[in-house]
């Protein structure tokens, strides 16, 4: 188990804390990811992200020889170049979060998660006030907000643009920071 605060949250099976960052549309959840990302990796850590799309994404191009090996009846094909790899893999519904994380990001510190509102991992809300008029419904897993005006749902707030608050945050609740 996690404490933040009084709040106990189950960690992930496979080891590796695993957080999910929410919100609508153009709430600021990329931007601060992609910031708070630089921020873990300069204090030692290794960060793995994942994004949910509701949209079909293929990223393989029509014509490509990774593309043909797909076209060809290949459930997974895998692209290796130089120190990178793209994998590509065919599944016949959605894949459970924990199985596509235990199978590719068991390496990592952390995984930091873009989306997964349904999940039942520890999820830090983001809000930005002129994306949206409602507030996001509490529930057992929401650990935090981030935000441009401050709330008080019963979790820790965050302004959206203290990207080190946030950091240390997730620092002292899942990577097990003690403070001097």
């Amino acid at each position: 188990m996690v404490t933040t605060g009084s709040r106990n949250i189950p960690e992930m099976t496979m080891g590796t804390p695993i957080v999910t960052f929410i919100g609508r549309s153009n709430s600021g959840k990329t931007t601060l990811l992609t910031k708070m990302i630089p921020c873990l990796k300069e204090r030692g850590f290794r960060v793995a992200s994942i994004k949910h799309s509701h949209h079909n994404v293929d990223i393989d191009k029509k014509g490509k020889d990774s593309w043909k090996h797909r076209d060809a009846g290949s459930e997974t094909v895998i692209l290796l170049s130089g120190k990178t790899m793209s994998c590509i893999r065919e599944y016949k519904e959605e894949p459970v979060l924990e199985e596509v994380l235990r199978d590719y990001m068991h390496d990592a510190d952390i995984v930091l998660a873009e989306g997964f509102k349904g999940s039942h991992l520890p999820k830090i809300w983001v809000f930005r006030s002129e994306n949206s008029t409602s507030m996001i419904r509490k529930d057992d897993s929401l650990i935090a907000v981030v935000s441009d005006q401050e709330t008080d749902i019963g979790v820790p707030w965050f302004d959206i643009n203290d990207v080190a608050s946030v950091t240390d945050f997730i620092e002292k609740a899942f990577l097990g920071k003690v403070e001097n």
